[in-house]
């Protein structure tokens, strides 16, 4: 409250100063001499105001930089250990070991729940074990996060439904549809299973 007194006294010294100054209300001296202390006073306080606001938003923009600082650290330090993650489930799929290749990618999604990749990789080794329950629910997940997924990668999802789907109902008919849905979005995909 007193910033905004010491504010208004400041203003109306300026507007004096305007129309001729304080030495020329016809006051006695000592008056003038008081009017100019509470003056000098008041943009002392006004001046120590703008010190303090100043020096606060220093140490909040420090705090931002901090923060931001942490952060960029932490998303680096998650985005590292999902690739490495992946990296581990490529090289334990491409060797055949499929129980230590389904370890991590089951890491990699429990940290990124958005990778499709390793969903995609995930579903393969089910298709691969012969678990097509669980090779169908992983592409269903890839499936319905279809904004985030390439055309190539939804198209071959399609293929690992309709494969498993033609495994559990014994009956190849029944993939057609997957088929067709794999080559309306990519019409050059390569069937390999």
């Amino acid at each position: 409250m007193y910033k905004v007194v010491a504010a208004v006294v400041v203003l109306c010294s300026w507007l004096l100063d305007l129309t001729g100054g304080i030495h020329d209300l016809g006051c006695p001296w000592c008056v003038n001499l008081l009017l100019m202390a509470v003056v000098w006073y008041c943009h002392l306080e006004l001046f120590l105001a703008l010190v303090a606001i100043a020096w606060e938003w220093s140490l909040l923009a420090n705090e931002y930089r901090e923060r931001k600082l942490i952060a960029q650290q932490t998303i680096s330090d998650w985005y590292v250990e999902r690739v490495q993650l992946r990296k581990a489930g490529d090289y334990f799929l491409t060797g055949g070991n499929l129980v230590e290749a389904t370890k991590y990618y089951k890491e990699v999604v429990q940290l990124d729940p958005e990778d499709m990749q390793s969903r995609y990789a995930l579903a393969s080794i089910y298709y691969k074990s012969a678990d097509y329950k669980q090779c169908l629910h992983e592409c269903q997940a890839v499936i319905s996060a279809a904004k985030l997924v390439d055309n190539q990668l939804l198209a071959q999802t399609y293929l690992l439904i309709a494969g498993s789907t033609a495994k559990l109902t014994n009956h190849p008919n029944s993939a057609n549809d997957y088929f067709k849905k794999a080559f309306d979005v990519h019409p050059t995909q390569r069937v390999k299973f």
